[in-house]
């Protein structure tokens, strides 16, 4: 049943949208930015640009329902110039795993269950995009359809709207507005997020992997090769009008040439939800690191049933601040990066009595190197330390070492193959007996847009 679901639900995303491809056919074809998505920008080849509703007020229908005609007579055709992205993941996985009391249970070879992304890129007018994201079925809702973003970017605005010259101020900031994954640190861009999978070089992501979907405001300053970003979020994955509940504030400082040669940024996100009721009593938290929609990329691990079993999180999200720093280097076929961030939950019981908290130290490194075009290898470490576990002084670790390998068969298709090797270390609670993990992961993953 879940497979048909899945291939009812890409048909019917296919045929809303084919009709619409086809009249796009018959318009002029303009080559335009993207808007700025997890994985950046990127050029694609779109129909002609259309109106905002904004811009509607100011206009009068033709006729021919398919034209709009601005207040200085400009014919403009309605449909907005779009590109869709559908994305499809298959894992097989080997996995041992086993602790010093020898009670985990053998893991079974075999398949994960396949997920998909259908992403929908739309540019109304020339410097207003919009961006969808859905997944169309992934390991918290296996065969079905769920949301994950929506938003828009707006870099300039249409003439007739540039009211007291806004527009120049345009030229050094962006604006982004909606429910979008949050800018922090420069991991989430190169992540695997569901089927999403071809950004990441291996596929498990780090052991600590903060990320996180909210509504807000992203507002990003350009300043040659500065960027500056603030931005103010909802302080969880849904809306909260409770008593005690209160905003997120995150921002990001980094520095990238047009060559892209070399990228250096500094992030921090900060949110109280301490005085508003837990997630148990119907309250809401913040899923940055307590969190991961997507799930884990190892499946079945520690004996647990969680879709996100293997993946660290940290705190609750009640009381979260923290900060993570980025470098990337690139050069002679070699791609070398590297984190370290610290989180800290200081009220993991939110609302309820007492206020226990959590420390952490995350770090990680990664070399990949392009042997061929079409083929390169990988090997990353990624490792968390925390002094305070639920309110206990502790000295525990968790340290995860993948190697692996990628080969493009098509430039839709990628084939990777990853060893992976986990060890919890110090735990007197949750992962008592160092419990740990190792084996093999093969995944196939195609992307076409249209």
């Amino acid at each position: 049943m879940r497979t048909s679901r899945r291939f009812i639900i890409i048909a019917g995303i296919m045929g809303a949208l084919l009709p619409t491809c086809m009249l796009a056919q018959a318009g002029d074809t303009v080559t335009t930015t993207v808007a700025t998505t997890r994985a950046g920008t990127g050029t694609v080849q779109a129909p002609a640009p259309t109106q905002t509703d904004s811009a509607k007020r100011a206009t009068t229908r033709d006729a021919d329902p398919q034209t709009v005609t601005l207040p200085d007579g400009e014919e403009k055709s309605l449909l907005s110039k779009f590109t869709v992205v559908l994305d499809a993941a298959q894992i097989f996985q080997s996995l041992s795993q086993r602790n010093d009391a020898g009670t985990l249970p053998d893991l079974t070879p075999g398949f994960q269950a396949a997920v998909g992304n259908a992403h929908i890129y739309a540019t109304i007018v020339p410097g207003l995009d919009m961006y969808a994201e859905f997944y169309l079925s992934s390991k918290h809702h296996a065969g079905f359809l769920m949301d994950r973003e929506g938003y828009l970017l707006v870099d300039s605005l249409p003439e007739f709207a540039n009211i007291f010259g806004i527009n120049r101020l345009f030229r050094v900031i962006d604006v982004k507005a909606g429910h979008f994954e949050v800018d922090y640190g420069n991991q989430h861009l190169t992540r695997s997020d569901n089927a999403e999978v071809q950004r990441n070089p291996l596929i498990g992501n780090y052991v600590v992997d903060p990320n996180t979907v909210e509504a807000g405001v992203e507002v990003t300053a350009h300043l040659r090769a500065l960027r500056v970003l603030g931005g103010v979020g909802n302080g969880g994955t849904v809306e909260d009008f409770q008593p005690g509940h209160k905003l997120s504030m995150h921002g990001k400082v980094w520095v990238e040439p047009k060559s892209k040669q070399y990228n250096v940024a500094a992030s921090f996100y900060r949110v109280n939800q301490s005085a508003n009721p837990t997630s148990a009593n119907g309250g809401s938290f913040t899923e940055m690191f307590s969190g991961n929609r997507s799930g884990s990329r190892y499946s079945g691990v520690l004996g647990l049933t969680d879709p996100e079993a293997g993946q660290l999180k940290i705190g609750q999200g009640q009381n979260l601040e923290a900060w993570q720093l980025d470098g990337t280097t690139r050069g002679a076929g070699f791609t070398l990066s590297g984190l370290f961030g610290n989180a800290n939950d200081m009220d993991i019981n939110g609302s309820n009595p007492g206020t226990p908290d959590e420390r952490w130290s995350y770090y990680g490194g990664e070399v990949k190197y392009d042997v061929l075009p079409i083929a390169y290898l990988v090997g990353r470490y990624s490792g968390a330390h925390t002094g305070m576990y639920k309110g206990t002084s502790a000295n525990a670790r968790v340290d995860r070492l993948q190697f692996g390998l990628g080969w493009w068969l098509a430039s839709p298709i990628l084939v990777k193959t990853e060893y992976v090797t986990q060890r919890y270390r110090g735990f007197s609670q949750d992962f008592v007996g160092d419990p740990r993990f190792h084996g093999l992961l093969l995944e196939a993953s195609a992307s076409v847009a249209f």
